[in-house]
């Protein structure tokens, strides 16, 4: 393929039946980085968006005929289940990928559904195809906020609440959970209020702290979370969990807060995670409530989460459908038809940001003719309030990497580097990520861009607007982390 072709898999726009692409600027970039990496990464990418929809991971996997539910998982476990007429379908669908898996199911089961809650972040379109297929008179939709939650958010704890306490014996709940599910889904403990959920989900996200030290205080003041939402449904009920992880290592316990698992962390964890980044420290109300409240839980005054034993005395099945690693394989299949050496790193990235950009200067120097690293995860980096800069860690590693880049003497002449978050948004930009070629090199020298400002001002995704490197692509309808790619043709 060379500069400029159109590849024969871009995805159709059913509200006009035209042809359009998942990076929304492509034309854009494509005129601008004339190279034939940049092509063959871009296309790369709309494939494996194309093929990894959660609505297609969904449809693949599940069979349902005479009574009998088949799943399968990206393990290729399978089990099978038994809908009684006596019983109900229930759907509740929550995160970035709601949409589209709840689309599947509907497309699947159609009027064997009784009720379904569909809960999404705000500015997440549904297409007319997906109109098509949910059956709205059966569908309550609530649109809530991510990355902090909002009065939705609540709104929509208290519906799956109701709808969970009306289950009873043969009912089956199907549960589809991805990324962003913390935030969309909350109901906190008693005495905490959502301006307090707010104010703590705030203050975890932006400390440095990694997914799994974030959930881990998020269950500890959650009636939900961390197994606790399983507690107010019947005991005679069957629950199937379907799971698009956005989690290195794709564990339940943290995927969404673990709603539907059992939670081996302690309110000790919990406090534990609290004091390493000082927030216990904070003369705040609310960390004052929180910090009460922990030690309550230390004390065997409030209930713990969901544990094992009571987790195995339920009728609860979870299955990963879709994870970082199923994105990164789809990757390399490409690049191994278009004649790419293929070097994949794994998708277990979730280092501190300084180390892994070190890491991706090795990379960089290494980079072989007709070579191509790829590698997935999540870095973490802290944010300095006093900075009110727009971008996000993709593009915040990118500029540090430019910023070597343009003072080594490594001149490659045809390359292309690119962070992108699989869900469309990149921090608090409107970017999914970006691009690096040997173009963004030129137009950083030709307009004598002071790169430092931009990195000391937390301000990468307006570096990466002068630099005609931003990727966008809006909300894509599902999240298994970050992808980092290297190739050189």
């Amino acid at each position: 393929m060379v500069v400029g072709d159109t590849p024969s898999f871009i995805l159709k726009n059913t509200d006009e039946n035209q042809s359009y692409y998942v990076i929304k600027n492509r034309a854009a970039l494509t005129d601008l980085h004339k190279f034939k990496s940049v092509i063959d990464s871009l296309n790369a990418f709309e494939l494996t968006f194309c093929k990894t929809s959660p609505y297609t991971l969904i449809k693949n996997k599940i069979k349902y005929a005479d009574h009998l539910i088949s799943v399968s998982d990206i393990y290729n476990n399978i089990r099978t289940f038994h809908l009684d007429n006596s019983g109900s379908l229930f759907v509740i669908s929550v995160g970035k990928a709601s949409v589209k898996m709840l689309t599947s199911i509907f497309d699947i089961f159609q009027d064997r559904i009784e009720k379904s809650i569909l809960i999404m972040p705000k500015g997440f379109s549904i297409e007319r195809s997906d109109e098509y297929c949910l059956n709205k008179n059966k569908t309550i939709i609530i649109e809530s906020s991510h990355p902090i939650p909002d009065i939705n958010s609540l709104t929509a704890g208290e519906k799956v609440i109701e709808l969970l306490l009306s289950t009873k014996k043969n009912d089956v709940i199907i549960f589809l959970i991805s990324g962003g599910t913390s935030s969309l889904l909350v109901s906190p403990i008693e005495n905490l209020t959502l301006d307090d959920k707010r104010k703590i989900t705030s203050f975890l996200v932006t400390c440095g702290a990694n997914i799994v030290e974030i959930n881990t205080v998020r269950k500890h003041l959650s009636k939900i979370k961390g197994g606790n939402m399983l507690k107010y449904m019947s005991n005679d009920a069957c629950v199937i969990s379907l799971i698009i992880s956005d989690v290195i290592g794709d564990n339940i316990d943290t995927i969404g807060s673990g709603l539907t698992y059992f939670d081996n962390s302690t309110f000790l964890d919990a406090k534990i995670v609290l004091q390493k980044y000082s927030l216990l420290n904070k003369q705040d109300e609310t960390m004052k409530k929180v910090y009460k409240l922990i030690n309550l839980g230390i004390d065997s005054k409030l209930p713990e989460t969901l544990k094992s034993i009571e987790y195995s005395q339920m009728n609860v099945n979870n299955f990963i459908m879709g994870n970082n690693n199923t994105f990164c394989n789809t990757l390399i299949k490409y690049f191994d038809l278009k004649g790419y050496d293929v070097d994949y790193l794994g998708s277990n990235c979730n280092k501190q940001i300084s180390v892994f950009v070190n890491d991706c200067k090795t990379i960089f120097k290494k980079l072989r003719k007709k070579n191509c690293i790829i590698m997935g995860g999540e870095i973490t980096n802290i944010v300095d309030k006093n900075n009110n800069g727009v971008g996000g860690r993709n593009q915040e590693a990118l500029s540090l990497l430019i910023d070597y880049i343009h003072n080594c003497n490594i001149d490659y002449d045809d390359y292309s580097i690119i962070f992108l978050g699989t869900d469309g948004i990149d921090g608090n930009s409107l970017m999914a990520g970006g691009l690096v070629s040997p173009k963004t090199l030129d137009i950083l020298k030709r307009n004598e861009i002071d790169i430092e400002k931009y990195i000391n001002s937390y301000d990468s995704s307006n570096l990466f607007h002068r630099l005609k490197s931003c990727i966008m692509t809006g909300y894509t309808g599902t999240n298994v982390n970050d992808i980092y790619l290297f190739v050189r043709n």
